[in-house]
């Protein structure tokens, strides 16, 4: 039986990385096959990303959109597919639709809409969302500011999340309101899950 692929997305501070660890590990304990997994990824190209996004390597900003899209590609068949072929469940913390929400600050839409015409579209995407000043305070308790991580551009990554649900009628994403307990949040997110997969009886 082929797996099910779940992203979890939304702006930085928004509890996206929590959500996707605390669902792996809710669905491990009722046994439900799982593997947790992240863009970038933990392969060579996203080492490269990460690298860039810490300020430790300078590229062009124009250039970073394809560096994702090859990630992509690249988790996509070494990680991704091979747990979906197990009948695995795959969870990501982010997916291409931070792409979308992230790249068309300089990128068109369908621009990158076509670098994506050969990725795979998650099963389902839940986007979280959160008050820009709790995010804001949330990644003000990071050690450092990344790229995108300053309040003109996360103001304006949030907006593009509003309107991508609208923007991609095509793609299966669901929003979650973010600004609540982590218990509360992670309830809601593995009752859509189930209502969708049914994977827990």
């Amino acid at each position: 039986m082929q797996g099910k692929y779940i992203a979890i997305e939304g702006p930085d501070g928004s509890g996206n990385t929590t959500l996707s660890r605390g669902i792996v590990q809710e669905l491990e304990q009722k046994d439900v096959p799982v593997i947790w997994t992240n863009e970038p990824s933990s392969r060579p190209i996203g080492r490269l990303i990460r690298q860039c996004l810490s300020h430790e390597v300078s590229v062009d900003l124009s250039a970073m959109l394809y560096l994702f899209v090859a990630d992509r590609v690249d988790h996509y068949k070494k990680v991704v597919q091979p747990a979906l072929e197990e009948g695995r469940v795959v969870v990501t913390d982010r997916s291409l639709i931070s792409t979308f929400c992230y790249q068309t600050l300089i990128h068109a839409w369908y621009f990158i809409q076509e670098l994506h015409k050969e990725v795979t579209i998650p099963d389902l995407v839940i986007v979280l969302e959160v008050p820009l000043a709790v995010a804001e305070a949330r990644r003000q308790g990071r050690e450092k500011v990344e790229l995108y991580e300053r309040k003109p551009t996360q103001e304006a990554v949030a907006s593009n999340y509003r309107a991508v649900g609208n923007m991609l009628p095509q793609y299966p994403i669901v929003y979650l309101n973010g600004d609540r307990s982590k218990q509360a949040v992670l309830d809601d997110a593995i009752r859509l899950i189930n209502d969708k997969f049914q994977l827990l009886r």
